[in-house]
């Protein structure tokens, strides 16, 4: 019960996040209040505020992708500690922020401040994903597999490799930033090659006996 009930916490969390982006794709406050604006003028303003449909898009994947990451990794792992409770709930939190970087980043995206705190919330978001993928898979402490022990190191590494990448790469553009912002953002892009150059096949399925067990009480 408890196992279950940390993944479906995870994904109503995810989901909440993801249903909060579309809560701010909403047109100029002086357009809400103007009942009588005509169609050219609902028209301009729906393509005023490019930069937030731009941003919706690009947290919609993003938090898409972890959610996948995230979902992935527990086909593999089939136990849970205390330890994993507290590092997933980090990871949480970073995913529940994801919607105000985004608004900040619809307002202001030629702003290096807009960029950074984007860029940053996401770079910690990855960065705990790939922790907790880490000390789960270390020495198999919260995962069995049928795999064996070369499959199972490559199969960390390389997807360790693959968690890398989105984070890296939005730590990156914090660095861009200080020289041309709009080639910051423009960086995210390089995501998408990462990912496809180190693609892994998908995760086994539940090891071959790997009960939903609870490691109760431990620290880790």
């Amino acid at each position: 019960m408890g196992y279950d009930r940390l993944l479906f916490f995870s994904d109503a969390v995810f989901a909440i996040a993801i249903t909060f982006l579309a809560l701010e794709l909403r047109l100029p406050a002086h357009m809400a209040a103007n009942e009588a604006a005509g169609s050219a003028a609902v028209w301009g303003a729906l393509g005023s505020i490019w930069p937030r449909y731009l941003g919706f898009a690009v947290s919609f994947i993003v938090i898409g992708m972890y959610w996948l990451g995230h979902h992935r990794m527990f086909r593999l792992i089939n136990r849970y500690d205390d330890r994993l409770v507290r590092f997933n709930l980090i990871f949480l939190f970073f995913v529940v922020v994801i919607p105000f970087p985004t608004t900040v980043l619809g307002d202001y995206v030629d702003t290096q401040a807009a960029v950074i705190l984007y860029g940053g919330n996401l770079a910690l978001t990855g960065f705990m994903q790939l922790i907790i993928w880490r000390y789960s898979t270390r020495g198999r402490r919260l995962a069995d597999t049928e795999l064996s022990a070369e499959q199972y190191r490559r199969l960390v590494r390389l997807t360790s490799v693959r968690m890398f990448i989105p984070p890296a790469v939005f730590l990156l553009s914090i660095g861009v930033s200080f020289y041309a912002v709009r080639w910051a953002s423009y960086s995210w892009i390089l995501i998408a090659p990462g990912l496809l150059a180190t693609r892994v096949g998908a995760l086994p399925r539940r090891a071959r006996g790997g009960r939903r067990r609870a490691i109760a009480g431990r620290t880790g």
